[in-house]
């Protein structure tokens, strides 16, 4: 359930970067209010605000632009569930942090190689971003 989740997130998050939309709407979950947070913490959005139309609820999230250019210039969806890949501390202090970002799911929940690498722990490798 979470791939399926986090795979309409990636999906619909890439598509509003094709075509360079300010705002993106999502459905609110528990993980994608994470994996936003998590965005936000590091960088790769502007922010988020959550909102109420009708009976269900959303979020509004604010895609962020240097010069015109998105900061994400790509977006890759890791692991799948046919093919699962994990990542343990020692194999994480070989991935250089410049290259970009990698979201890990963890034990703590959703997690980037930065704080994976911080608390000394490894996760399945979820999306990477460059």
């Amino acid at each position: 359930m979470v791939f399926k989740n986090l795979n309409n997130l990636v999906t619909k998050l890439i598509n509003a970067k094709k075509s360079r939309k300010k705002i993106a709407v999502f459905l609110k979950t528990g993980i994608s209010l994470n994996f936003f947070f998590l965005l936000k913490k590091e960088g790769v959005i502007l922010g988020f605000t959550c909102f109420k139309f009708k009976i269900q609820n959303f979020i509004k999230i604010f895609l962020k632009y240097i010069n015109f250019l998105p900061v994400i210039s790509k977006i890759k969806i890791i692991s799948k569930p046919s093919n699962r890949i994990f990542f343990d501390f020692n194999s994480l202090l070989k991935f250089n942090i410049d290259i970009g970002l990698m979201i890990l799911h963890t034990n703590y929940g959703l997690l980037s190689n930065k704080q994976c690498q911080f608390l000394k722990i490894g996760g399945e490798a979820i999306i990477f971003f460059r």
